[in-house]
């Protein structure tokens, strides 16, 4: 039974989670276990350059759903390169395999905005006769070039800033998502260096609501949301 791939990218995406910049400057190298009803599926780490008025991120994720530890029945990977200016994100490099559909995405900072060109893979559904044989549905890819607000923030969860805004970057697909945001409380969160007062927030308008926790640092310590299979998928700091 496959998770929600949509909601994982943009959870990595995943989804699909840097700091407000100089947060995740001081952070350097974060990772995370992403947890599929409580079992351990994946990993994500986010990598930082050194402090500057130029840096670079650098976000890694892999996925993969198994069941009796031997047969696959999702996969997923993401691997993005983000250069910054400050608080500004000038240029992004994200390459997804979302279970055998590949994305590409690539943005770079122009006089009008952030130009953004993504590949986009379109599955052609495979006759009945087909898939009784057992044939894959033929997959093509589309080009989508736009121009977004250059002050516009990409879905890698770490940035503290995305709590202040009201819509983002799709770090897999290429769209600018609008969304909602929440405040919900505080919480203690349990991570892989001990427990955590953290604020919790809810971002809404994506394909699942998803929750997110930040400590009073703006370090990125949790997130969680629903798959469409009901299932839940958590991702969470071990260090």
């Amino acid at each position: 039974m496959r998770p929600s791939t949509a909601s994982l990218a943009v959870a990595t995406a995943g989804l699909i989670l840097t700091t407000a910049c100089a947060s995740v400057q001081a952070q350097e190298r974060a990772s995370y276990t992403f947890y599929r009803n409580g079992a351990a599926v994946g990993r994500h780490v986010v990598q930082s350059s050194a402090p500057g008025p130029r840096h670079t991120v650098d976000v890694s994720t892999h996925v993969a759903v198994q069941i009796a530890n031997r047969i696959t029945l999702f996969r997923y990977s993401h691997q993005s390169h983000e250069t910054w200016e400050g608080e500004r994100l000038v240029a992004l490099d994200s390459r997804t395999d979302d279970d055998g559909r590949q994305h590409r995405v690539l943005a770079s900072s122009g006089a009008a905005g952030l130009v953004v060109r993504a590949t986009i893979p379109e599955v052609e559904n495979a006759s009945t006769s087909d898939r009784m044989m057992s044939f894959s549905a033929m997959t093509t890819e589309r080009l989508v070039e736009q121009v977004v607000p250059g002050n516009v923030l990409p879905s890698s969860w770490s940035h503290f800033k995305i709590v202040q805004q009201t819509r983002l970057l799709n770090s897999q697909t290429g769209n600018v998502m609008p969304i909602s945001v929440q405040q919900l409380g505080t919480d203690v969160v349990q991570t892989g260096i001990g427990q955590i007062p953290a604020t919790r927030y809810r971002l809404s308008g994506m394909v699942a609501p998803l929750d997110i926790w930040y400590d009073n640092r703006g370090r990125w310590l949790k997130s969680a949301f629903k798959g469409r299979d009901g299932s839940t998928i958590e991702m969470i700091l071990d260090r």
